[in-house]
């Protein structure tokens, strides 16, 4: 299953895509974020998607993050999560 996330990825964002990262995670293998049209995502989206890491993870699911902005990179970094998040190129 994929996932095109927004320019702005803020709290509102957030909390329907953790919904749809868990019904996908019970119906499919894996889970392919594209992060390619992120200008700004905020900790609410990142702990979402950490959370979806983990538990994908935790369910032997695959989940990765392909595609990424230089400004998602930039949050990632900032935020410490470039070791905990599977990011792609």
């Amino acid at each position: 299953m994929s996932f095109k996330l927004p320019a702005i990825v803020d709290e509102s964002v957030s909390a329907s895509l953790l919904t749809s990262f868990q019904k996908a995670a019970g119906e499919h293998d894996a889970i392919t974020i594209d992060a390619s049209a992120v200008t700004s995502i905020g900790i609410a989206g990142l702990q979402v998607l950490l959370q979806g890491s983990r538990e994908c993870g935790e369910s032997g699911r695959g989940f990765r993050i392909v595609a990424v902005s230089q400004s998602f990179i930039e949050a990632v970094t900032v935020s410490g999560l470039s070791n905990f998040l599977p990011v792609e190129g």
